[in-house]
């Protein structure tokens, strides 16, 4: 597509260049002015194979952050029950309520309660597949123990689920 577009230039631009009759005479481009705009229009061609092949990619998306994760999924999700008053924290062990408590109590900590106690880690860095957490509210995949989550209400959504693996693999760091 792009060297129809850049053809496509090269022809107007010739034209315009060296064509500017109002008669209905012919006008010829000189040899030297269209050997110049070919050889431009080559060296484009060459320029974007180059790149094309290069192996260069688009940018990968950013990974999510802690932020992210907190403020659109566990914030108004989660907390509702991983609260110090909630199922969550006396059946899990798991204290959401802020931001600063749920990475702390996420990352690198191994699952307790009565579900999932000895289990497993609750979030590894770096490793989703083996994240308790992801785990637990893939949509794609049984709970490994306990119940899935979030309980009692509508499973994450594949673009949460994503996220939350997002964060994880690219190191759950805290922002």
């Amino acid at each position: 597509m792009r060297f129809l577009k850049i053809g496509a230039f090269a022809c107007v631009a010739a034209a315009a260049a060296c064509s500017s009759s109002s008669n209905n005479e012919t006008v010829t481009v000189p040899t030297d002015a269209a050997a110049v705009i070919e050889d431009r229009v080559m060296a484009l061609e060459d320029a974007v194979a180059t790149v094309e092949d290069s192996g260069v990619k688009e940018a990968a998306p950013a990974a999510a952050t802690f932020t992210q994760v907190y403020s659109n999924i566990i914030s108004p999700i989660c907390v509702t029950c991983h609260n110090p008053q909630g199922i969550g924290f006396t059946m899990g062990k798991l204290d959401m309520s802020t931001q600063a408590t749920a990475f702390k109590d996420l990352v690198g900590v191994a699952a307790m309660g009565t579900g999932c106690g000895g289990m497993g880690t609750r979030v590894v860095a770096g490793n989703a597949a083996n994240s308790i957490l992801f785990e637990k509210i893939d949509p794609g995949t049984p709970a490994p123990c306990g119940a899935k989550m979030p309980l009692g209400l509508a499973p994450l959504t594949a673009a949460q689920a994503t996220e939350i693996q997002s964060w994880i693999n690219a190191g759950a760091m805290n922002d």
